[in-house]
């Protein structure tokens, strides 16, 4: 970002939750020196990520990309993904935009649904979206909607409302109609087709010997490719998965019980847990909070 962009826009202290407290959206401007790693984590709404600057190899489901200044990234809900530094004496940048789905289908039609290039990327399994040229057009807009998010002025709510309805038309007619680069992931077959299978049957009891039996290779050895891909274990990777996928069926209106029982959970204690830990609230706050909105 140019130092006129920095005058323009104000950086934000960056925090560990990944909670969303506005339904409609949250822009942010993160600039961060020592950063350490971003463990995986996946949330129910969309997030469009632009890379500034840095040193950082960022993971959405079982892809790796390695970031250069200017990549975009577009995250579905639900997709697990982190990040990890190669040089924490680099300062990291970044501009992170989050939607709130219900919000964004405010902006939707039948003909145009401004949902769908979010929605794309994760049946293309292809997340990142490298176009300098178009990432600089992006980043005006970006700078725009934030100063208008943030403004007190007469009409600000208005015109927050109009750039963020002409930022997400630009990005969907950029990358449905135009012609644009993308950078494959860096994929080890193994760990794609075990994600590709946890994704499949989430509701499912899931094993790691049941894992191992679908790639016809030992517990042990998939145990140790998983972890060395990922940064995690298979069975944390299914947990935070369900989690994730629980936390969507609540705001859609199903019950706690509901939702423990549709992601995969047999036990509810064990749920709760899970839940408590992996988001620092019980189901039961999160839902109260949902239906606060």
């Amino acid at each position: 970002m140019s130092n006129k962009q920095d005058k323009n826009i104000k950086i934000s202290v960056w925090k560990t939750s990944q909670h969303m407290k506005s339904d409609t959206f949250e822009i942010n401007l993160y600039r961060d020196k020592k950063f350490q790693a971003v463990p995986f984590h996946s949330h129910g709404f969309f997030e469009l990520y632009v890379f500034l600057q840095g040193a950082g190899v960022y993971t959405v489901e079982q892809g790796d990309y390695n970031l250069e200044p200017g990549d975009i990234i577009l995250i579905p809900p639900n997709h697990l993904h982190r990040l990890d530094i190669l040089d924490s004496n680099i300062p990291y940048e970044r501009i992170v935009l989050w939607i709130n789905p219900n919000y964004l289908s405010l902006f939707s039609t039948p003909q145009t649904r401004l949902d769908e290039v979010f929605y794309n990327c994760g049946k293309n399994n292809n997340y990142l979206i490298r176009d300098v040229k178009f990432s600089k057009i992006l980043q005006k807009k970006l700078t725009a909607l934030h100063h208008s998010d943030h403004s007190n002025k007469y009409g600000s709510d208005i015109e927050t409302r109009i750039h963020f309805e002409s930022l997400l038309l630009l990005l969907s007619r950029h990358l449905i109609e135009g012609e644009y680069s993308t950078k494959p992931p860096t994929i080890n077959k193994v760990v794609n087709q075990t994600i590709q299978y946890i994704n499949d049957n989430i509701g499912n009891k899931l094993s790691l010997e049941e894992l191992s039996e679908h790639n016809h290779i030992s517990k042990y050895y998939l145990a140790r490719l998983f972890k060395d891909h990922t940064g995690t274990s298979p069975h944390q990777f299914i947990i935070k998965k369900r989690l994730s996928l629980s936390k969507t069926l609540l705001a859609q209106g199903y019950s706690i019980k509901q939702a423990c029982l549709m992601v995969g959970f047999s036990d509810y204690t064990h749920y709760f847990r899970a839940f408590k830990k992996e988001f620092d609230i019980t189901p039961k706050q999160y839902l109260d909070f949902i239906q606060s909105k």
